[in-house]
């Protein structure tokens, strides 16, 4: 897959329209790309954006020229793009567009400052404990457009033996739902993953061991999310 590729992925995952298959291909390259992971950052705003440009309430207007950098846009991008069209019912193409549209704004002359200052979801902060008698932290909780978004603080989580990882969890009670990995080095770890569904489903959150078997996780630290 080009990198190209990649970069009109970004917009589908900011906005919600990849596949599961597809949202872990991408997760994947962006452990190992520093670029993609930086863009990333850039488009996390723009569907707030889009909702507040959708509003009835007096929505801004946009910069001048900023339709005809949009569409500009769009025929630029690779051939490759367009082909998986016919099998997958035009949702890359709108992947394309979407990331034409991202492009645009995020050019725009500064459209972003332009904009009142829009009120960031206040986050759900969780205390993570021990489950035996090592590691600890906070996570932070927060609505987004791919789900329920997690930035993580851990602190004196063991080192793991390779061939073992850590595994990121939400609970609904019942099943978990994995929100991400990293590879456990003993030092603290502070990094932010996404979990699929809404923030009001979740009841409880943890970080496991995995060890060969995926259905056979240690627990390391818990916490119970607020109501």
């Amino acid at each position: 897959m080009t990198h190209e590729r990649w970069r009109v992925d970004l917009a589908g995952y900011v906005l919600g329209g990849l596949t599961a298959r597809e949202r872990a291909d991408l997760e994947a390259h962006l452990d190992g790309c520093d670029a993609c992971r930086a863009e990333l950052d850039d488009l996390r705003g723009i569907p707030t954006l889009l909702d507040r440009v959708a509003s009835p309430d007096a929505p801004p207007a946009p910069p001048p020229g900023l339709r005809d950098r949009v569409l500009a846009q769009v025929p630029a991008q690779p051939a490759s793009v367009a082909a998986p069209v016919a099998a997958q019912g035009g949702r890359r193409w709108l992947a394309a567009v979407a990331a034409a549209l991202v492009v645009g704004v995020v050019a725009g002359a500064g459209v972003m400052r332009a904009l009142a200052p829009i009120a960031e979801p206040v986050p759900v902060v969780v205390r993570l404990a021990a489950v035996e008698d090592r590691g600890g932290g906070e996570a932070r909780l927060r609505e987004s457009a791919a789900g329920v978004e997690l930035e993580l603080a851990l602190e004196d989580l063991p080192p793991l033996p390779e061939g073992e990882t850590y595994v990121v969890w939400l609970s609904d009670g019942e099943r978990r739902t994995t929100a991400g990995s990293f590879e456990g080095t003993g030092e603290p770890v502070t990094l932010t993953l996404a979990a699929a569904g809404d923030l009001d489903g979740y009841r409880a959150m943890g970080v496991s061991v995995i060890a060969g078997d995926p259905t056979d996780p240690t627990d390391v630290v818990t916490g119970r999310l607020p109501g």
